[in-house]
């Protein structure tokens, strides 16, 4: 319980217009969305997206972080592998929850 403050990213790859939300599991209530960022299908563009809010809970409660797409992009629609090495790891996404109070 307590009060936090969330805050989004992710990469979006040819997928038209998009969108991110940070939203409660249940009873399927939205925190906050973020900007609308626009992508070109097909061709190399991408966006950042981002998404913050401040939020209140009382009890255990499941958020998520959800991007919203207009098309899909198979394969690399989140982006594409920057892979430098074998040890490291593809990130397309980030949730930061800093609590409060």
């Amino acid at each position: 319980t307590g009060t936090y403050f969330l805050r989004g990213t992710s990469e979006a790859w040819g997928v038209l217009k998009t969108q991110l939300r940070l939203r409660v599991v249940t009873p399927g209530s939205t925190i906050a969305s973020g900007i609308n960022q626009s992508t070109t299908s097909g061709v190399a563009s991408s966006a950042i997206c981002y998404v913050s809010g401040y939020f209140t809970v009382t009890s255990p409660t499941g958020i998520q972080l959800q991007q919203n797409c207009s098309s899909t992009k198979t394969g690399d629609g989140k982006g594409l592998s920057g892979l430098f090495t074998l040890s490291e790891v593809n990130v397309y996404s980030n949730l930061e929850i800093i609590k409060l109070a």
